[in-house]
């Protein structure tokens, strides 16, 4: 579940935007954090397909889907340059003009594992998505919940990583299947022999 590890440290990153961001830039432009939680959240939304992108790759027949995904991502320029030009600001511009043609580009790589490989679009509902997005909750609850708590940023964030990774990788083993935790385990002692 390699689409779990994206949420090790996203998800404490962007609870703790502004406090990097002022660490990091003593004073962070406007809409710094804004912008930089759009952009970690559309890589977030990418990954949870990264399995299927790398399937639909080794096929070689990846012509059609390297092209609608490529226009996809020409699309994100083109809202977002739309909405600012309607004076929408640059916070909704890119909130609009990056997640949802990511979400897109990635209902696209379902589809066209479907079609080129037989996977079927439930599978892919069921076991990555719906426990990405179960984890992805408990995991924004987890983050969320002790920054609000522990008031030092640098002890809440370490504390917040440390949690999260609790909370992420138990659940993920939980909602592995029998046969996904022997595969894991067998490369777990394969690497520690």
């Amino acid at each position: 579940y390699s689409v779990a590890l994206p949420l090790l440290g996203l998800m404490p990153v962007i609870v703790y935007i502004n406090e990097i961001l002022q660490l990091w830039l003593k004073t962070p432009p406007v809409h710094a954090a804004e912008i930089s939680v759009i952009l970690l959240f559309a890589s977030m939304i990418l990954s949870q397909t990264s399995g299927y992108r790398m399937l639909i790759d080794a096929t070689g027949r990846n012509k059609a889907y390297q092209i609608s995904t490529s226009g996809f991502h020409l699309l994100c320029v083109v809202i977002v340059w739309l909405m600012l030009k309607c004076d929408f600001g640059i916070v909704m511009a890119l909130g609009v003009g990056w997640i949802v043609p990511k979400t897109l580009i990635s209902a696209i790589c379902i589809m066209q594992a479907r079609r080129l490989l037989g996977i079927p679009i439930r599978r892919a509902v069921d076991q990555v998505i719906v426990p990405l997005a179960f984890v992805t909750g408990a995991s924004w609850s987890i983050c969320s919940g002790t920054c609000r708590l522990i008031s030092q940023p640098l002890v809440g964030f370490v504390l917040t990583i440390i949690l999260n990774a609790v909370v992420v990788l138990g659940l993920f083993w939980i909602l592995l299947s029998t046969k996904e935790r022997h595969a894991f385990g067998t490369i777990l002692d394969k690497m520690l022999k």
